[in-house]
């Protein structure tokens, strides 16, 4: 009688183990999924700042104009985001804005200032 209770406490002790490392495996998967979501949301945040920068005729963009466009951020996170993406902060002329451009679009960027300051 005494081997067999051994025998099921051993069975039990492993389904139990068992189970302990069943639950850290998930637990690791679901953090790993989450991390690879929210890389991909902000990748896909990162190329839509991008593209609003490079509009052909919008070389500035108001950082109002640049949020009303992306959800699920604070300011902060998209401040960042603008920076890993090659994005350069200025001062509006007129009115003091927050302001950004791609520095691939300095030089046009710097044409245009001219343009306007010759005008």
């Amino acid at each position: 009688m005494e081997k067999e209770i051994y025998g099921i406490a051993g069975v039990m002790l492993g389904i139990f183990v068992k189970a302990l490392f069943d639950l850290t495996k998930m637990r690791q998967q679901h953090a790993h999924n989450k991390e690879l979501r929210e890389d991909k949301a902000e990748e896909n945040v990162k190329a839509l700042l991008i593209e609003m920068l490079s509009h052909k005729s919008h070389i500035d963009r108001s950082f109002d104009a640049l949020t009303a466009k992306v959800a699920g951020f604070h300011d902060d996170e998209i401040r960042r985001l603008l920076m890993a993406s090659g994005a350069q902060k200025v001062r509006g002329r007129d009115d003091e804005k927050e302001m950004y451009y791609l520095s691939s679009r300095q030089a046009e960027r710097n044409d245009r200032m001219a343009n306007k300051a010759a005008l």
